[in-house]
């Protein structure tokens, strides 16, 4: 099973994304997913449908803006990876804790995986990274996807 450093990669990266909401940046981050063949077409439709009925928007504190997983059932998966983006303004995301409530996420992780034992390990492994209050405020402020990386693999290793 693959580490989650080995699933990102800098060109599934998106740096400041300017996104209109939930779905825009979805839809960002599936098509780059689908643009380096980790994803089938459907992928962006079936995340999209997947976060209007099981939320992943997550509140990390008060000081910091919260994140989001949104991802899609393993059957649009041709290849495991993570994509990944930084706001640059925040988009508001159904919680996964308060359905009925929303978040203003700064940060978007996209687990594309096909099967359930690597979507255990790999969300295990964003969870601990999005405990990090400093490192999802070094996330936000980073100019570029290589920084970014870099910045995820510094903690992951």
């Amino acid at each position: 099973m693959p580490e989650l450093s080995d699933l990102i990669n800098e060109r599934t990266i998106l740096v400041r994304a300017d996104a209109e909401d939930d779905r825009d940046v979805i839809r960002s981050l599936a098509a780059a997913l689908h643009q380096e063949g980790h994803v089938t077409p459907g992928f962006a439709d079936a995340a999209i449908a997947r976060e209007s009925t099981s939320p992943t928007g997550l509140s990390l504190g008060d000081d910091v803006l919260g994140a989001a997983i949104p991802h899609a059932e393993r059957e649009f998966v041709l290849r495991p990876s993570v994509a990944i983006a930084t706001l640059a303004r925040p988009v508001s995301f159904a919680r996964m804790d308060e359905p009925e409530s929303r978040v203003d996420v700064g940060l978007v992780l996209m687990p594309a995986l096909p099967d359930s034992a690597s979507q255990v390990e790999t969300l295990r492994a964003v969870g601990t990274l999005l405990q990090d209050p400093a490192l999802i405020t070094d996330l936000a402020e980073a100019s570029s996807a290589a920084e970014i990386l870099a910045l995820l693999r510094s903690r992951l290793s």
